[in-house]
């Protein structure tokens, strides 16, 4: 290449004329196609410009707001199609101005709600991205990125379905209100419209609900704990879950620190402040822990919103005369237990033949206690474990009901200590069958079989029965130091009364709407999970226990 022209370099003088016709032919070639492309774009652009157009003309007036639709109560029915319980919002609302309303609790709102609430139009571009970005970082912290006027606007006019249509009509919508309405008009309507639980709509109710007060009258540390209920008002409820109610407000706090309400004083004299809290309203009359329940799966597939104004009837899998002897019995049993120190019990029957929920006893006074201990409350289950680590041992083929085995002392190194089981008698009685070890729930065979199965695939039989519970992977878990709940150990065992075969328990079997329309139908289909010889075979040794 040295001292070589640079038009040679480049073929510049070698072009033929059938390179110039080719370049040509590519000329015409990229005009026609820049045409079709330029026609597709204003084609797609019309249709997409007619579709926005249809959008806008559809929306509702946002003056709406400034009306009220009367609610339907939701029905709920028993397995025999009779009405047991309604659950409705509260028509007795009282809608207060916003200078009726404690600043505390407007700005608790603020700040853990939609803290740039005074300086967004509707839409939080920054926060929804803050909320993405946390979301794929920290999955165990959930953010959600709508303003308090989107939280309006979807709770006013629209559905709870999830799709890009509903999102883009709740945007539209979110800026027309800002438009339409100050931001403290838009602040007292949200206010005055959310559910704070406790059948309290509306923050007046909700102040007097929980604090036998008025809105305007409601200190720092009350504020704080009802703002932190807007999330989830069951779940943080300081009638029946004290501690994530704490936890829940001091984050509320930290907010407010954060964005500049509060002093560092004054959050820790909040959060250490005693609660005085007014007297639990009660929606149900009977079956009150099974229709709680009920309630809880409705809140979580409907939204509030729909629960208690769209008027669903719910039929449920509940058996009045199950439920009654369930209830007859915790309460019998827990007061011939007083002695013991025992104040609570909770039950669940379900169905072998078709998973149904039969009947829910959470506790023995729902005036006196609302957490349902049925399905929230977890305690080692101790010996009620042992069949799972027995049918591990059985299904692997490593025992069988007549294999020996030893009562004896055993001991397994930790990574911390040497662990020594012992049984609960302290004493040992040497060789002996499987059948007759489980039989008299002996600790050491038990540990025994753990030691030959591996703690993973006694984990993976607890999978498949149907526990869905954190077990901690320890060889402790085999003597049930793993915590469960009523509802996990009723469905274990009902499993194995299929012989091994899974049905996800139910306790609603359709709901409609309030013009008769299915809105869906529970459908639980029977999966084998276990072969039926092994399962057999334990169940032959449990009919003795």
């Amino acid at each position: 290449m040295k001292n070589r022209p640079i038009n040679n370099l480049y073929n510049i003088d070698k072009l033929t004329k059938t390179d110039l016709e080719r370049s040509e032919l590519f000329r015409a070639a990229f005009k026609k196609t820049f045409m079709f492309a330029g026609i597709l774009i204003l084609l797609m652009s019309f249709i997409v410009t007619a579709y926005l157009f249809k959008i806008l003309v559809e929306l509702p007036d946002v003056s709406l707001l400034e009306m009220y639709a009367p609610d339907q109560s939701t029905q709920i029915f028993d397995i025999n199609n009779n009405l047991v319980a309604s659950i409705h919002a509260d028509e007795d609302r009282i809608s207060v101005p916003l200078n009726k309303i404690s600043p505390h609790l407007q700005n608790a709102v603020i700040s853990i709600e939609d803290n740039r609430f005074y300086s967004h139009g509707g839409i939080d571009l920054m926060g929804t991205v803050r909320a993405l970005y946390n979301n794929l970082l920290h999955k165990d912290s959930i953010q959600g990125g709508s303003t308090l006027t989107q939280q309006l606007v979807k709770n006013s006019f629209l559905t709870p379905e999830r799709s890009m249509k509903r999102k883009f009509l709740e945007a539209i919508l979110s800026v027309k209100v800002e438009m339409a309405y100050s931001k403290n008009e838009i602040l007292e309507k949200y206010l005055n419209q959310i559910y704070w639980g406790n059948q309290a709509y509306g923050i007046e109710k909700g102040a007097r609900r929980y604090f036998k007060k008025s809105a305007k009258d409601l200190n720092l540390s009350e504020s704080s704990i009802l703002a932190g209920l807007i999330k989830a008002p069951e779940l943080y409820s300081p009638y029946s879950n004290m501690k994530e109610t704490k936890k829940r407000q001091l984050i509320v706090l930290n907010k407010m620190h954060e964005f500049g309400y509060i002093t560092k004083n004054q959050r820790d004299k909040a959060y250490a402040g005693p609660l005085k809290l007014a007297p639990r309203k009660f929606a149900y009359a009977k079956y009150i822990y099974f229709v709680d329940y009920v309630s809880y799966l409705l809140r979580k597939r409907y939204g509030d919103n729909i629960v208690r104004r769209g008027g669903l009837n719910v039929y449920t899998t509940l058996d009045p005369q199950v439920q009654q002897i369930a209830e007859k019995t915790i309460n019998e049993g827990v007061k011939s237990a007083r002695g013991s120190g025992v104040k609570e019990g909770a039950l669940v029957s379900i169905n072998v033949k078709n998973g149904y929920i039969q009947a829910l006893v959470g506790g023995v006074d729902f005036k006196k206690s609302q957490f349902n201990r049925a399905v929230l409350a977890k305690r080692p289950v101790g010996s009620g474990f042992k069949p799972v680590v027995y049918l591990t041992g059985l299904r692997l083929g490593v025992i069988n009901p007549d294999s020996t085995i030893f009562d004896a002392p055993v001991a397994y190194r930790t990574k911390w200590n040497v662990w020594c089981p012992h049984n609960w008698d302290g004493k040992y009685m040497g060789k002996m069958t499987v059948r007759k070890a489980l039989t008299l729930s002996r600790n050491t065979p038990t540990v025994r079989v753990s030691l030959k199965v591996g703690v993973d695939k006694i984990i993976e039989t607890a999978r498949l029965l149907g526990i869905k519970s954190y077990i901690r992977r320890g060889f402790s878990m085999v003597l049930g130091s793993s915590e469960l709940t009523p509802l996990e150990v009723a469905t274990t065992y009902s499993t194995l009364a299929r012989d091994g075969v899974y049905i996800e328990p139910i306790a609603i079997r359709y709901i409609k709407d309030n013009k008769g329309n299915v809105l869906e139908i529970s459908t639980n289909t029977p999966v084998r999970v276990v072969s039926s010889q092994p399962v057999r075979e334990l169940n032959s040794i449990l009919v003795d226990v």
